[in-house]
């Protein structure tokens, strides 16, 4: 699945700000109070560089789409 692919997955979601995270070893996105993430991305979390990887544990807010595909262009391969 391409970066591309799973912006537009992710567009019509993206609105009003969600929060970026790890799930099950994976980038996942959550919206609301609900536990089990909205949408997750094919990127194991712990390929990522270790300040990153300890940014999602804890949890990265992501308010725009502008905001999520610059994250997922830095690093998606």
């Amino acid at each position: 699945m391409n970066k591309k692919h799973i912006v537009s997955l992710l567009c019509p979601i993206l609105a009003v700000g969600f929060l970026l995270g790890i799930h099950n070893g994976r980038i996942a996105i959550w919206k609301g109070e609900d536990p089990e993430p909205f949408r997750t991305i094919p990127l194991w979390a712990d390929l990522l560089p270790d300040d990153l990887h300890t940014a999602l544990q804890h949890g990265i807010p992501i308010e725009t789409m502008d905001d999520l595909d610059r994250f997922l262009t830095e690093y998606l391969p």
